[in-house]
């Protein structure tokens, strides 16, 4: 008898895990854009779906809220842990920013560094199987955390943000824009699939090279994985870029005043 309880008991805890929808990351991106100054900005951009096959029932929050078998197949939110100097810390679905968020900071653990920071999303709705959301997370972190010696800087950082639940990522990209006129010498990732191509930036007066890694059917514990690149930029570089900022603002300026006394 004890042992047919028993494995009843099992079952029935196998069953309650079970519900649980996997998280899936049918797209996902991570863009780090260094300034000339060594500013980094962080932006995360998701496209999550809970697993399994859509039922098609109405949502009811008054329902949700007094079933507990209910929430127990659902994703309410994901958690990201940011890391250590993280300011600026900004959030957006496809509608806008109006979902519910906690944020904490961490004095050390295990599961998370000294200073780094515990970012939990809550949807609008939480995410029953099928159900999708998209939303975006952006943050910037500080110019001590590049490596700099003389014209030398070197890019330091994970590939991904930890997250909780940890999604299944169908296809992940994890990209870096460097400063105008940054000389590439090395770069050092584990990811396949690199790329290496040029954006167009406000104000620059040439292109941005861009680093883009891919990588398919991969969990974030796969993507935990430091992206180091080294590049070379030049106090010329730098200076040609504060002098281009300062003619535009210059023509501007100009231009008003022409109006102006015309008018």
């Amino acid at each position: 008898m004890r042992v047919l309880l028993a494995v009843c008991l099992i079952a029935c805890l196998t069953v309650a895990v079970g519900a649980v929808p996997e998280l899936i990351a049918d797209y996902a991106e991570r863009t780090a854009t260094v300034s000339s100054s060594g500013r980094i900005r962080i932006d995360n951009y998701f496209e999550l779906t809970a697993g399994g096959k859509d039922t098609g029932k109405l949502f009811s929050r008054l329902d949700y809220g007094r079933d507990v078998a209910v929430q127990q197949t659902t994703i309410p939110g994901l958690t990201l842990i940011l890391p250590t100097g993280t300011t600026n810390i900004k959030y957006c679905d496809r509608i806008g920013n109006i979902s519910t968020s906690a944020l904490t900071v961490h004095e050390g653990s295990a599961r998370s560094p000294a200073g780094s920071m515990e970012l939990t999303l809550y949807f609008r709705y939480p995410l029953m199987t099928g159900w999708h959301v998209n939303f975006n997370v952006s943050y910037d972190l500080p110019s001590e955390l590049m490596a700099t010696d003389g014209d030398q800087h070197v890019l330091n950082l994970m590939a991904t943000d930890r997250t909780i639940p940890d999604p299944k990522f169908t296809k992940y990209v994890s990209s870096y824009i460097l400063p105008a006129r940054a000389a590439i010498p090395s770069v050092v990732a584990p990811l396949p699939k690199k790329t290496t191509t040029t954006v167009p930036a406000f104000a620059d007066w040439v292109d941005r090279t861009k680093v883009s890694f891919e990588a398919e059917g991969v969990t974030g514990t796969d993507l935990a994985v430091p992206v180091s690149i080294t590049y070379s930029l030049g106090t010329v570089d730098v200076a040609r870029h504060y002098l281009g900022l300062a003619g535009i603002v210059a023509a501007v300026v100009v231009i008003v005043a022409v109006i102006r006394r015309l008018w």
